[in-house]
């Protein structure tokens, strides 16, 4: 189209020229008049500007549509791309729910075996205050759970044992090592009870005690209650 354009404007450029110059074309070997030459000269001009016009316009459609075939085909690849994203990430998202429900029914099973146990079990923080008890503690000691969360140990305090028996208690649990012992403790009701102990340190993310689990197991002879 571009080289048909070109030639046209060439013809209409040797039609002008011969016009200027006053020496008629001759065609078929006849002259041809100055005033049809001139015409001529002017349609062809015309021709050709017209032609090389729809050449110019359809190499800007041509670059147009190539330039919105890659912003499509980048599109696609984009969409593609975020799409496999999604994917990936809907998968880590599903891991994760049937992790956490495992873990769930963990903690739902582990909490089920304490509040079931035999054995009284009394979690405290570092300082010692009670945090959580099971049934098995209303049960040896007389104090519900409402009754001793908030509250520290010694409210069972028996006074049957001097202070060297407690500080050494303390200073096992806190070096991180685990403290065993037969103790008389007192009951709610007053009456004394002596059980197996066992202090256990709980240590979190950063090595550090931050919990004490202690397991009670009555070991009074039946009837023996003071």
């Amino acid at each position: 189209m571009i080289a048909l354009a070109g030639l046209t404007t060439f013809i209409g450029l040797a039609f002008s020229l011969g016009y200027l110059y006053g020496a008629p074309l001759l065609y078929g070997g006849t002259t041809i008049p100055m005033a049809l030459n001139t015409a001529i000269a002017f349609f062809v001009l015309g021709l050709g500007l017209v032609i090389n016009n729809v050449s110019h316009d359809i190499a800007e459609r041509k670059q147009a549509a190539e330039a919105l075939r890659k912003a499509h085909d980048e599109l696609e690849i984009r969409v593609a791309e975020r799409t496999v994203e999604l994917s990936k990430a809907n998968e880590a998202l599903r891991a994760e729910i049937i992790e956490r429900g495992r873990a769930e029914e963990s903690l739902r099973l582990q909490s089920t075996a304490l509040e079931s146990a035999a054995n009284a079990i009394v979690i405290t923080n570092r300082e010692g205050t009670i945090l959580w008890v099971n049934p098995a503690f209303t049960s040896l000691t007389g104090y519900t759970a409402e009754e001793a969360i908030g509250q520290n140990p010694r409210v069972l305090k028996s006074g049957k044992h001097d202070a060297s028996f407690y500080k050494n208690l303390w200073d096992t649990v806190l070096s991180g090592q685990v403290w065993r012992s037969e103790i008389i403790n007192l009951r709610k009701d007053g009456r004394l009870y002596t059980e197996e102990m066992t202090i256990t340190p709980v240590r979190d993310e950063r090595g550090e005690i931050s919990h004490f689990i202690a397991i009670k197991q009555n070991i009074t002879p039946p009837g023996l209650l003071i």
